[in-house]
């Protein structure tokens, strides 16, 4: 039976007046996120991104414009379906489209094709985690065992070519982060970590604690100050000064610690507040750790079960986090706050991040049953 909402006025934008099952496990005043828009026609698989006004993803590169909330576009003939990543080039958007003969993409906002730049290599962009990262007037990418580097300005020149390249693995290269067109981090195959400068010089190199590695290579996340965040296996989070290669944190705490099973890999984190958040690629938690000791700070084990394989999302200290259903949490605490509704599958979309557009402020999800956005809690 529906309650009035009158009775409590604070919950107003955050509870949907519904007469939904009750999940075990759930509390039963849990108060319900506030839906403001859905597309749940407009599917998709692959990686997801908020440019501007313009929510793109895989799967043929589909935009939504979050202003008209309608599908603003959809480009055919992708090379890869599940792993287009973009980045902004002042009013137009680089499309990196991945797989056997990569190629990157530049459109107007309009999905209007400028140039195609096909890389001098004929391998894909592993994984997801190879850029493209644009500072000023340089682009890094990664494809196969090279790392190149781009004139930004010379984009739109047909036959463009990159200003150096440099091959670091012999293989493929795992991961690539760029904080600043001057400090270029790479993961290579064997667990190896590369700090390279913007002229492509190497300034350390350090090979990964991960003796219990069941990864191909080294995952560089993020940088905490001048703490360089990565991962290698079962072995965890790992830390490491960014200007000389140096241990950082004392202790590197295990990733697998999740109550309900977890996968050892990471490939992607949220980075705020001093504190790292990430769902496992293929596990069913969400964890959080201190960013300046590396130690666990809380494990949120979902009541409805599912895989948490898209990057959590931090606005206003509650941390977003979707396994086919919208978790809100308390950044520091881990306290579950708000869920999505009971009624809204979500679905699945590997490696998908959640998306924040401070204009309209509202949260978005957007997966293989459709796109839907919500009203944050603060």
């Amino acid at each position: 039976m529906c309650t009035s909402l009158l009775a409590v006025p604070l919950l107003l934008s955050l509870v949907a007046c519904s007469d939904e099952p009750v999940t075990p496990g759930l509390p039963t005043n849990l108060p319900v996120l506030q839906t403001l828009w859905s597309l749940p026609e407009v599917k998709t698989l692959g990686i997801t991104s908020l440019q501007g006004d313009l929510l793109l993803a895989g799967s043929e590169v589909r935009a939504v414009n979050v202003r008209t909330r309608q599908l603003a576009f959809s480009l055919p003939n992708r090379v890869d379906r599940d792993r287009t990543s973009f980045a902004s080039v002042g009013n137009d958007v680089l499309v990196i489209e991945n797989g056997p003969g990569s190629l990157m993409r530049l459109i107007d906002r309009t999905g209007k094709t400028l140039n195609t730049i096909a890389f001098p290599s004929k391998y894909g962009v592993s994984l997801r985690q190879q850029g493209p990262y644009v500072f000023g007037n340089a682009l890094y990418v990664g494809s196969g065992p090279t790392l190149y580097k781009y004139d930004v300005a010379a984009l739109r020149t047909p036959g463009v070519q990159p200003i150096w390249q440099k091959t670091l693995s012999t293989l493929y290269l795992q991961s690539l982060f760029a904080a600043d067109e001057h400090r270029i981090f790479v993961g290579t195959d064997g667990n190896r970590l590369v700090s390279l400068d913007g002229q492509g010089k190497e300034r350390w190199s350090v090979q990964l604690d991960a003796p219990e590695t069941t990864l191909a290579g080294a995952y560089v996340l993020a940088l905490n100050g001048n703490t360089l965040i990565t991962q290698a296996g079962r072995n965890g989070l790992q830390a490491y000064d960014a200007d000389t290669g140096q241990r950082a944190w004392e202790q590197f705490s295990s990733v697998d610690v999740c109550p309900s099973g977890a996968a050892p890999a990471e490939f992607s984190i949220e980075l705020a507040a001093g504190m790292v958040f990430f769902g496992h690629a293929g596990g069913s938690c969400v964890l959080a750790f201190h960013a300046d000791t590396g130690k666990l700070a809380w494990v949120f084990d979902a009541p409805v079960k599912g895989t948490f394989d898209t990057k959590p999302l931090y606005v206003n200290g509650v941390v977003y986090a979707n396994n086919s259903r919208l978790w809100a949490l308390d950044a520091q605490s881990g306290e579950l706050l708000a869920s999505s509704p009971a009624n809204q599958y979500l679905g699945a979309n590997v490696g998908a991040p959640l998306s924040y557009d401070p204009v309209d402020h509202q949260v978005m999800t957007w997966g293989n049953t459709g796109v839907y956005a919500y009203k944050p809690l603060r």
